[in-house]
């Protein structure tokens, strides 16, 4: 089976998502907790490329990857969770693909307007979206986003294919 991530990461942990690239249903999830030892938000983006798997994992289980872009108001913020993107993109292939994308805008780039239908979907309705679509009970709501970003990524990948 090859599958597709969807990646949400905040200054504290990064959450994947896959699905299956055919069907798209939810295959599995994993976390990078990093807030796991001591130091400040400099000192947790240091920790990501040894908290998410290898080069080698990636390449061998995801056809494409979706990674929400940064974005903050707050200069602090945004430094911070450009950073952990960074440190994340480290980890993967050069040669994957790998596409940004932002929540809010509108088709055909935002995950949201992509999934939930609309630019300004609640974390409400971005976990109701990805439960009626097979994503498991009970979980954090960054996984929910990164199963949107998914699909989103999954979208995009078939609209691509029908132009080609």
């Amino acid at each position: 089976m090859s599958a597709i991530a969807g990646i949400d990461y905040s200054s504290v942990a990064v959450h994947v998502v896959a699905i299956d690239e055919d069907s798209g249903l939810y295959a599995g999830h994993l976390v990078a907790d990093l807030e796991c030892g001591p130091g400040d938000a400099f000192e947790r983006a240091r920790r990501v490329r040894y908290l998410l798997p290898p080069a080698g994992y990636w390449r061998d289980n995801y056809a494409a990857i979706g990674i929400e872009e940064t974005f903050s108001n707050r200069v602090g913020t945004a430094v911070t969770l450009a950073r952990v993107q960074g440190a994340i993109l480290a980890v993967l292939p050069r040669e994957m693909l790998v596409l940004p994308l932002p929540a809010n805008y509108k088709a055909p780039h935002g995950w949201k307007a992509l999934t939930v239908g609309k630019t300004n979907a609640s974390k409400d309705e971005v976990r109701a979206w990805a439960l009626a679509q097979g994503m498991p009970p009970g979980l954090a709501q960054d996984f929910y986003d990164a199963y949107c970003i998914a699909h989103a990524t999954r979208k995009l990948l078939e609209r691509g294919r029908a132009a080609a």
